[in-house]
């Protein structure tokens, strides 16, 4: 029959991880643990500030048990540290520093710590050795695990959002929960005045769940808790019925989607990150733990460039990741080739999805197909996305202005993103560009030959973040696998 057909021709395209295949690399994109209340403004997602909880830290503690598990029992060398085998990147904000930290003690305890570049420890035997680094890169200049908030033309995209009709529609359709929610001052900040009476703002929905949330989950079982009694307003953990209470996640948790899906985002918030990933696995690194400390938008931007609801519809689209999510990219040697799985797992549950790609790659796809897939979605240089976003201000950018180039030149779709050849001079904008362009390209080639043979040199050594104002980071698969403009914290 046509289905038999079909589903010969799907698995001879696919590729299967197997027991006796060599685990390679494992590199995982995780949400933070829980954390003190957070507001943030609707367009630009500028943040007041936030602290991981002592809950939080425990879920990201067992967030590193469960992957030492899972990876140490297939390939032991997984479960030893090693500073040139692991690598720990996080965004420069608290909670993801703390939560990198956290997830380590978890993934490597005391013993496996020793050995290797530093040494066996000197320390009481009782006393965790604090010789695991996080780096990251500063926050303005991060255009990969925060690239939705370094990204303008994104932010102008949420501001367009909030006034269609399709958004003010959702709004009427939780009119009474929206004027109940406003008549509480803890939420004021939040309310607009509508014809004499207070009602918070959809677009302000988010900061409204997120500090009942908090104090729901930092108030049970004991509210005399510090960081329970730390909160501006514990009482407000009650303040809805259930009903009203699971409406409230619903509606915040769809606003989300919008915010970040494939419709408003596109590629734009998780391409590069996924270029990072790809060059990896593709580059002669010595790193098999990568481990990308981040946000729930980074997820769900990473979920959007892939297009991954629409392959996989067996997802939950109505929540977004919970605290200690993870999406894991998994590398594997087999006899014939290399093959990259994707899995998901939500939260702190035991269980995990494997994620199709594509109807040709997934659960599990040879590596050729991966690199093809993520090139068809990711932008080839940093120079693309800044175009794209409109960011003049982040170091990786700094060589583009958006603004003075001719926009005719770059093709944005719900797919892909293209570089066009362009014939003749477009008021001189693109043929500068293009100039512009390989002259570059050949100045990066020699970087990225100077790069490789450097690695080579110093595959036994630790490695050091180079200068934040190289320009290699993302604009080649080869120069993305060095780590530019990293701190160690």
């Amino acid at each position: 029959t046509m289905d038999a057909v079909r589903l010969t021709l799907a698995l001879s395209c696919a590729a299967f991880v197997a027991a006796d295949d060599k685990l390679l690399q494992v590199q995982v994109i995780t949400r933070h643990g829980a954390r003190t209340p957070l507001s943030k403004t609707a367009v630009s997602l500028k943040e007041s500030g936030s602290s991981l909880t002592a809950l939080g830290e425990r879920q990201m503690y067992e967030l590193g048990q469960w992957l030492r598990e899972r990876y140490s029992n297939m390939n032991s060398s997984f479960g030893t540290f090693s500073s040139s085998t692991v690598r720990l990147q996080s965004s420069a904000l608290e909670r993801t520093i703390v939560s990198a930290q956290s997830l380590a003690l978890g993934l490597f305890p005391n013993p496996s710590r020793d050995g290797g570049l530093t040494g066996t420890s000197f320390l009481p035997a009782n006393v965790t050795r604090s010789n695991i680094p996080v780096y990251m890169t500063s926050d303005n200049d991060d255009l990969e695990i925060r690239a939705y908030a370094n990204c303008p033309s994104f932010s102008k995209s949420l501001d367009s959002l909030y006034s269609t009709n399709s958004f003010m529609s959702i709004r009427d359709g939780h009119l009474s929960l929206l004027l109940k929610l406003g008549q509480n001052d803890a939420f004021s900040s939040y309310t607009i005045d509508e014809n004499g009476r207070k009602i918070v703002s959809l677009e302000q929905i988010w900061n409204v769940f997120d500090a009942i949330n908090v104090a729901k989950s930092e108030c049970v079982p004991n509210s005399a808790q510090e960081t329970c009694l730390s909160l501006p307003d514990p009482t407000i953990r009650d303040y809805l019925s259930d009903s009203e209470w699971i409406e409230l996640q619903s509606l915040a948790h769809d606003i989300e989607h919008q915010k970040y899906g494939r419709e408003i985002a596109g590629n734009k918030l998780g391409a590069n990150l996924l270029q990072s990933i790809l060059a990896n696995m593709l580059t002669d690194s010595p790193e098999n733990w990568i481990v990308y400390s981040a946000h729930y938008p980074t997820i769900l931007g990473t979920f959007s460039a892939l297009n991954i609801y629409n392959s996989n519809p067996q997802l939950e689209k109505e929540t977004i990741p919970n605290y200690a999510s993870a999406l894991i990219f998994e590398l594997y040697e087999t006899d014939a080739e290399r093959v990259v799985r994707v899995i998901y797992k939500e939260g702190l549950q035991e269980n995990f999805v494997e994620l199709k790609l594509n109807p040709d790659c997934g659960p599990s796809c040879s590596l050729t197909s991966f690199t093809d897939h993520i090139s068809s979605v990711a932008y080839p240089r940093v120079a693309d996305w800044c175009q794209v976003c409109e960011n003049i201000d982040a170091s990786g950018c700094s060589t583009i202005n958006p603004h003075n180039a001719d926009t005719t030149c770059y093709i944005e779709d719900s797919n892909t993103v293209a570089l066009m050849v362009v014939v003749g001079f477009v008021g001189g904008g693109c043929f500068m560009l293009a100039l512009w362009s390989v002259l570059a390209y050949l100045n990066r080639k020699q970087k990225g030959t100077r790069i490789l043979d450097a690695k080579k040199s110093k595959k036994t050594k630790k490695e050091i973040p180079v200068d934040k104002n190289e320009e290699s980071k993302f604009e080649s698969v080869i120069e993305l696998g060095s780590h530019n403009g990293s701190s160690v914290v």
